[in-house]
């Protein structure tokens, strides 16, 4: 049974079919192993050696930064207008489909993943610190990326968990350039050809819904970010269903091995909503996306048995109040706890009960609290928050981003599948900090 492709088009990562995966001769699959294990450490020594390059580089790195309003200009390119995004669209099925051919697979027995969430990009971009933030932040992401090349064994995925813009002051300055924030965004992953898959946060709105036209110099809308995203070759962001609410309602497979028939992992991705331009727009997880992420967890779990499940949104889960606030937090969590009155989302319609029964979730991951980054089990799931990674935004804790790191487990058949291992923090300076070992 394959996964249908809800969004229609060229089949991607959020619409994977395992007859795109056949199976092999054991003598094949020998030599195969033999091969991909020569060139991953062929590979990780250049990492090594350009990570360490690029570590010697890092007090220059400040040095670069997004273009200001000046030097990006106060026109948007005809490209990037909202008015060709229906255009633009049915030609990212094209450039998706390169995702789907090399789809994300363990290259040893770890597969790591950073989150880089609440970067803020864009802020007050007429000041002097404005585009110093981002400059500022932009060394943030580069640091982290280098010292867990350099110095823990590689990196298989960037998640950015939302916020990536903060795009009432992009709207405000009216200067048409949201895609030149978003290219700094997405440079220093290019710079190490590591890959990413993004979210949406409920700052990374521009005041126009879905395909409407834009009404005022420097709007935007949701839509317009990740189609511009998904034209990036490194990018396997995807554009969910139309039926269901928001935009970035996708999944992807990590498999153990590129040329395996299942996945060993599954990653969800659930857009929570929100704007801080448009009024009433619900900041939370609605009933549509609920039932979109019940049906293609089940069709995972259907066709392919148990599969841990991964989920990556920004605005937290409601039961991280409780968490948060919890009389044996010291003991139970690991992490930063800065904040006493935590902002997730305004209702819950049914997401929790999705995520704790029967779509076999491992781990909930989110952002939009700064002065928040811990973990703490509940009911069979570890529900985490991501570093505030952006010199944008409130807060003045140290910047950094949260790991995620995965291991693969074999059974007596030999069917092999990940399990959470561990989470930590990786800060700008390098150090390493708030880790936690997964209590399930």
């Amino acid at each position: 049974m394959a996964i249908r492709d809800e969004a229609g088009g060229a089949p991607g990562p959020s619409s994977w079919d395992s007859a795109n995966f056949t199976g092999h001769s054991a003598l094949r699959r020998v030599a195969n192993a033999t091969c991909r294990r020569a060139v991953v450490v062929g590979l990780a020594v250049l990492t090594v050696l350009a990570a360490t390059a690029l570590l010697l580089c890092l007090p220059f790195v400040d040095r670069i930064g997004p273009l200001t309003a000046q030097k990006s200009g106060n026109a948007r390119d005809s490209s990037n207008s909202s008015n060709k995004l229906s255009n633009d669209s049915r030609a990212n099925a094209s450039v998706n489909a390169t995702a789907s051919a090399r789809p994300l697979a363990f290259s040893s027995s770890l597969f790591r993943i950073a989150i880089f969430t609440d970067l803020h990009f864009g802020e007050a971009p007429s000041t002097d610190w404005g585009p110093q933030q981002d400059r500022n932040t932009t060394r943030v992401m580069k640091a982290v990326l280098v010292h867990e090349l350099a110095g823990s064994g590689g990196l298989d995925l960037v998640v950015l968990d939302g916020d990536q813009v903060t795009g009432e002051d992009i709207v405000a300055s009216g200067q048409n350039n949201l895609t030149h924030y978003l290219d700094f965004i997405y440079e220093p992953m290019e710079a190490l050809a590591i890959p990413w898959a993004s979210v949406l946060g409920n700052h990374d709105d521009g005041g126009v819904q879905g395909d409407d036209p834009v009404q005022q110099p420097g709007e935007f809308s949701r839509k317009e970010a990740v189609v511009h995203e998904m034209r990036k070759p490194l990018s396997l962001t995807r554009e969910g269903p139309p039926n269901v609410t928001g935009i970035t309602n996708y999944w992807l497979p990590i498999m153990a091995e590129a040329n395996d028939s299942a996945p060993a992992a599954v990653l969800f991705f659930l857009d929570s909503g929100g704007s801080a331009v448009r009024s009433g727009v619900a900041n939370y997880i609605q009933s549509s996306q609920i039932d979109w992420f019940q049906q293609e967890s089940a069709s995972v779990q259907e066709t392919y048995g148990s599969i841990p499940v991964l989920v990556f949104l920004h605005i937290p889960v409601m039961p991280s109040k409780s968490l948060n606030d919890a009389p044996d937090f010291e003991t139970a969590c690991d992490g930063l706890r800065d904040e006493t009155n935590i902002a997730t989302q305004s209702m819950d319609v049914g997401l929790w009960a999705a995520i704790t029964n029967g779509t076999n979730v491992v781990a909930v991951f989110s952002g939009h609290d700064h002065g928040t980054s811990w973990c703490c089990p509940l009911a069979g799931v570890e529900v985490c928050f991501g570093r505030h990674t952006g010199y944008g935004g409130y807060g003045d804790w140290p910047r950094g981003a949260r790991v995620v790191e995965l291991i693969l487990k074999e059974d007596s058949t030999g069917r092999r599948t990940a399990a959470l291992n561990r989470t930590y923090v990786r800060l700008e300076s390098g150090t390493l900090t708030d880790e936690h070992r997964s209590q399930l």
